[in-house]
């Protein structure tokens, strides 16, 4: 989760699950939970999605294996990416209650690693996710002149 956007979360998420995936064949997902144009696909170069993770939570009561796999990108490194929507979703409607427990649930049982791209709110979703993480990395941005002073 960043501080604000731009400092750098999407890459290291992104990074990461490359790096977890492919020297040390862990399977990997990327969930990018940003409600609006989010970029991990971008970053991974994968491209055309069919569908965005906020889709999947819409048909959660549908969730099998299967159904799954019509969400999921696989990056060349072997990690999997279930992408944010490509454009806004503004007007989407309140997601069924229990929806994202019962899918990072469902998702945890056939992931070694889960790592979610989060947007900087404390919004619900935000939080649920963050009740139910086994660790939490916030980045943040620290100003060049305080470094220098750190440094010298």
């Amino acid at each position: 989760m960043g501080s604000k956007g731009g400092c750098g979360t999407t890459t290291l998420a992104t990074q990461l699950g490359a790096l977890l995936s492919s020297s040390f064949s862990r399977n990997s997902l990327l969930l990018d939970l940003h409600p609006d144009f989010g970029d991990a696909a971008l970053y991974l170069k994968l491209t055309k999605g069919r569908f965005h993770f906020f889709e999947l939570l819409e048909n959660a009561d549908r969730l099998d294996s299967d159904f799954l796999q019509s969400f999921v990108m696989r990056h060349s490194s072997g990690l999997d990416l279930i992408p944010a929507p490509e454009g806004s979703v503004a007007s989407r409607e309140a997601l069924p209650r229990g929806a994202l427990a019962h899918t990072l649930n469902f998702l945890s049982a056939r992931y070694e690693f889960i790592l979610v791209d989060l947007p900087p709110a404390l919004n619900e979703e935000n939080l649920a996710v963050i009740r139910d993480c086994d660790q939490l990395y916030l980045v943040t941005v620290a100003e060049v002149s305080a470094i220098r002073n750190v440094v010298r």
